[in-house]
């Protein structure tokens, strides 16, 4: 399973998806080219993201990658994600059309269309 999605969260969401993942993968380890990249514009908060995740046992999950970025100008190639979500970080974004520009771009939209059309959970 083959999954690169990023999540503007303090790394709740991430944790979530970690455990979705891996129960769809059946308690499987999770692939090295799985990746979801919590991403948030502020250090610090991405510290408390990461000491969450060391609190609560993710510290050794290398499928994640934390990364300071500003969600109006990522550097990730058009098209290379699986996923994208932003909850409630939104509130955050000075310039919300150029955030969710940007995320529709970012976006594989052929598989995001081909899973929203049969159904299919993301992470299956």
């Amino acid at each position: 399973m083959i999954v690169h999605v990023i999540l503007v969260t303090a790394g709740d969401v991430a944790f979530r998806e970690v455990e979705r993942i891996k129960s769809v993968s059946h308690g499987a380890d999770i692939k090295e080219d799985t990746h979801i990249y919590v991403c948030d514009i502020n250090p610090n908060m991405l510290n408390v993201g990461k000491k969450r995740a060391a609190e609560r046992g993710y510290k050794e999950e290398h499928c994640l990658s934390w990364i300071q970025g500003d969600v109006e100008a990522l550097s990730f190639k058009d098209g290379s994600l699986d996923g994208y979500t932003i909850a409630f970080g939104i509130r955050n974004v000075t310039h919300i059309e150029k955030a969710l520009s940007e995320a529709y771009k970012l976006a594989n939209l052929e598989i995001l269309n081909q899973k929203a059309i049969s159904g299919e959970e993301l992470t299956s």
